[in-house]
């Protein structure tokens, strides 16, 4: 008998578990109390090839993240929109198969991994920190360069990857001519140098204020980054004239034109 979603009302096959449209548990014993749906017995269990089984979708999860690199090896043999697609989770079936086209597979796969049903109390998804929270750099000389690491910190599970760009041209990533954003992506904790470019640095009275954002599929935050730049008078003593040497004042240029 065919079975009506309870939430798109679309007709599905008998034999489905879920719904093959918008992927809702059909057993309407589910729907009796809170519906978890990564712990829901998958019909037939996948194994690992060191023999590790998973029986829904929680367990498949933690288990793609510790054998990441077989994980993503399915991705190429095109084992998982099988799978899914045997269980009647067509929409996984299709999110897989677009993982897989993905030329960075690291995170194809990880976009696939973010869209299983898990629950939140057991499994996360990549959640960002950074350290450090706010970066005050002191006294800085016009002209000379200065370096700090900004450290990337993936609190949850899967691939965090995302953007850092800076606000202002000061503040750049990388050596040499550096820029101002960068990708990146990490399973656990990466770093990124930062690079205070001397030349672009203005004295001043007021305290110079940038930002750089790290902007990733596990939240944004701002790190403020402040420096001081102070005004430096000429030198007094026997080089005071050092820095005008060969110089003439108006009046002197006056009084040799006349002679």
């Amino acid at each position: 008998m065919p079975n009506p979603c309870p939430v798109c009302s679309k007709i599905n096959p008998a034999e489905a578990y879920y719904c093959y449209y918008d992927g809702v548990r059909l057993s309407k014993e589910a729907h009796l109390g809170p519906l978890r749906m990564g712990s829901v017995p998958f019909p037939t269990p996948f194994h690992f090839s060191d023999g590790q089984k998973c029986g829904d979708f929680n367990q498949l999860a933690l288990a793609c993240d510790n054998r990441w690199e077989e994980a993503r090896s399915f991705l190429v043999e095109g084992f998982w929109p099988a799978f899914f697609a045997s269980m009647g989770r067509l929409d996984l079936a299709a999110s897989a198969r677009q993982a897989a086209a993905n030329p960075d597979l690291d995170r194809g796969l990880s976009q696939l991994l973010e869209k299983l049903p898990v629950d939140p109390d057991c499994v996360s998804s990549p959640k960002l920190a950074v350290e450090p929270k706010e970066e005050n750099l002191g006294k800085l000389a016009p002209g000379r360069d200065v370096a700090f690491d900004l450290t990337i910190h993936n609190e949850g599970k899967f691939l965090l990857s995302g953007i850092v760009s800076s606000t202002c041209d000061w503040l750049v990533f990388g050596d040499h001519a550096g820029a101002t954003e960068k990708m990146f992506q990490t399973r656990s904790v990466g770093t990124i140098p930062v690079r205070v470019v001397g030349s672009k640095l203005r004295a001043g009275s007021k305290r110079l204020h940038g930002e750089i954002v790290v902007d990733t599929n596990g939240g944004t935050i701002t790190v403020p980054v402040w420096a001081d730049v102070p005004i430096r008078p000429f030198p007094k003593g026997v080089y005071a004239n050092d820095v005008l040497a060969g110089a003439r004042s108006p009046r002197e240029i006056a009084v040799r034109s006349e002679e």
